[in-house]
């Protein structure tokens, strides 16, 4: 999903395209948190195994999340996206901590 470092305002375009394309990654994220919930696990992999599978997905979902509060300058919940996917990541990429900065 989400594995380039953005930059506020870096999306091109007028602003009802991307507005749109916001309003896209927001759906298509949260329709990912809601099948990763629902998700079950497969005849190979333990509780645990399953449980950081299914972190992994979610983490990269709330990192989507985070990238497009903001570049609606919304800032203060686009932190809270990105520290959600760091506590749900076993493995934090750097991009988790960059942009909370």
């Amino acid at each position: 999903m989400a594995l380039s470092l953005p930059q506020p305002k870096i999306l091109n375009g007028g602003p009802d395209e991307v507005k749109e394309r916001l309003v896209e990654a927001t759906a298509n994220a949260n329709r990912a948190l809601t099948l990763i919930e629902k998700s079950t696990k497969q005849s190979t992999e333990s509780d645990d195994q399953f449980q950081q599978r299914k972190n992994s997905m979610a983490a990269d979902a709330h990192l989507a999340l985070g990238m497009v509060e903001m570049q609606q300058d919304r800032f203060d919940l686009a932190v809270a996206r990105y520290k959600a996917a760091i506590s749900l990541s076993g493995k934090p990429g750097v991009q988790n901590y960059y942009n909370i900065v």
